[in-house]
């Protein structure tokens, strides 16, 4: 769903220089980095300001997380893109995959990003709530 490179426990920023296709983007000044697919455009990438994605597109969308002064709030990528994160500064940092696996990383390490050849197939149950229906109603329930 997700993959972030975050700064550690220290409150301090990170520093890191981001590439899609090997052509540099930005470097960030920031919390971190998320790179999402469709199914996690919904979570911690759009709570950073990233858009929502449609799940049947397989594109990846880059948010960087509370970025200080930065132009770029997020962009969108092709699955056939590889997204590259190169971490510049940072006296802490970690990639979280998932939310559920922390791995550190130091200054200098690199992180890559694509899309997986062959999406993986789900089951829908009949008269499952349409992705639409559903975001809706979550969009609904945040406060305004």
């Amino acid at each position: 769903n997700d993959i972030v490179i975050a700064r550690g426990a220290l409150a301090r920023v990170c520093r890191l220089d981001v590439s899609i296709d090997g052509t540099h983007l930005a470097t960030f000044i920031a919390d971190g980095l998320v790179v999402a697919s469709p199914t996690g455009s919904t979570g911690y990438s759009f709570s950073a300001g990233g858009p929502i994605l449609d799940p049947v597109s397989r594109n990846l969308v880059v948010t960087p997380i509370a970025a200080y002064l930065s132009a770029i709030r997020s962009v969108v990528v092709s699955p056939l893109q590889v997204v590259r994160c190169r971490v510049v500064d940072a006296n802490e940092a970690l990639v979280s995959i998932d939310g559920r696996v922390d791995l550190p990383i130091a200054v200098g390490d690199v992180v890559e990003v694509h899309a997986v050849e062959r999406p993986i197939r789900l089951i829908e149950p009949e008269g499952a709530q349409p992705f639409w229906d559903l975001l809706r109603h979550k969009v609904e329930l945040l406060p305004s």
